[in-house]
């Protein structure tokens, strides 16, 4: 069974709802703070700026188009992923649509991009060639403060015993494969099988989560889905579970793999390229994406290693990346960007002059 043969999106009226659902709180956030177009980005910013587009926004082509207008500056895009390129089965279609077009319009109107690791890299370069001539800066992701100092264990989550799954639920998350290993456990050990709990924002693509549970009842004993979490329950919960879960099937990063180990929690993840780059120097367990037989031995392995924190059982303490270091990377790269463009230009504006008295 191939990656995008293990989970597919179920055709329901609920996954529309949900869709549905989303489109209206936009409507409301919009109706709560207004909107207004402003001022045209073109006319109002210095000469030679830099623009960084971060937020992967690039689908709507006049959102950039006015760069053309601007030659004098330099355009940085961060792109995060091209999963909805390479594995549309597990997207709905207009998502995959929109991120078709935010490789189309990073490639005409980038001078440089930003990506979380090598295999983003060259997942862009495979997705198209001419990624290939642009300059990719590979700087992987940061753990934000709140993650970052250790906090006292909480007595009354360690007692409930307990692993975490955190992040968008989304089918390409792969958290069917983790249903099925705890099926497998209340089959095996039902009395001794420990809490799931799945924290994410629900989507379109979620009711492949909902729909497993809903065909297995007995699970809702054991499984917990849960959303809109603040960050401060999300760190608590990381920092007081057995281990934190990543089964995804693709990920252009994996940010939980990183905040867990700057929290001491070990980390059970898919072997994937970029879980591997996520998980460098930290505790992870690797395992198949696919098969959750596997997982459920991985998670047997971890259960017996309970009480041992990540760090007890490293051969080194994990070193967390900060902010601080990440933007001193990113801003060595804006300078040469910005460098590699103006040495360009001269070159050009030579060339055009020397054509143009001869």
């Amino acid at each position: 069974m191939g990656a995008d043969d293990a989970v597919g999106i179920p055709k329901s009226a609920k996954a529309r709802r949900q869709a549905g659902s989303s489109l209206s709180r936009f409507t409301r956030l919009l109706a709560s703070t207004g909107f207004a177009f402003g001022r045209p980005a073109a006319q109002v910013l210095p000469p030679h700026s830099i623009y960084l587009n971060v937020g992967q926004l690039l689908f709507f082509k006049p959102t950039v188009a006015w760069l053309a207008q601007r030659p004098d500056i330099t355009s940085v895009v961060m792109l995060h992923d091209v999963i909805p390129i390479e594995h549309p089965t597990h997207h709905v279609k207009l998502g995959v649509h929109l991120h078709r077009a935010i490789v189309r319009n990073a490639i005409a109107f980038s001078d440089g991009l930003i990506v979380p690791t090598h295999f983003v890299r060259d997942s862009l370069v495979r997705v198209d060639r001419r990624f290939g001539e642009l300059p990719i800066h590979v700087e992987r992701l940061p753990v934000t403060a709140a993650f970052l100092a250790r906090q006292k264990p909480d007595e009354d989550l360690q007692r409930v015993g307990y692993y975490l799954a955190c992040g968008a639920i989304e089918a390409h998350k792969n958290h069917v494969v983790l249903l099925q290993a705890w099926k497998k456990w209340m089959e095996v050990d039902n009395a001794g099988v420990p809490r799931l709990i799945i924290a994410g924002k629900l989507s379109p693509t979620s009711e492949v989560v909902l729909d497993f549970l809903a065909k297995n009842p007995a699970l809702e004993r054991k499984v917990s889905v849960v959303s809109d979490l603040s960050t401060p329950a999300i760190r608590a919960l990381m920092a007081n579970a057995k281990a934190v879960l990543m089964p995804s099937i693709a990920e252009g990063f994996g940010l939980p793999i990183v905040e867990a180990l700057a929290q001491g929690t070990m980390v059970v993840a898919s072997d994937t390229p970029a879980h591997r780059e996520a998980g460098e120097s930290g505790l992870v367990i690797y395992t198949s994406p696919t098969d959750f037989q596997s997982w459920f031995t991985a998670i047997q392995s971890v259960e017996q290693n309970c009480g041992r924190s990540a760090g007890a059982l490293s051969k080194r303490p994990y070193v967390a990346k900060t902010w601080e270091t990440y933007f001193r990377s990113i801003e060595a790269f804006l300078d040469s960007t910005v460098a590699a463009k103006s040495k360009e230009t001269t070159l050009i504006d030579s060339t055009l002059s020397r054509s143009a008295s001869s």
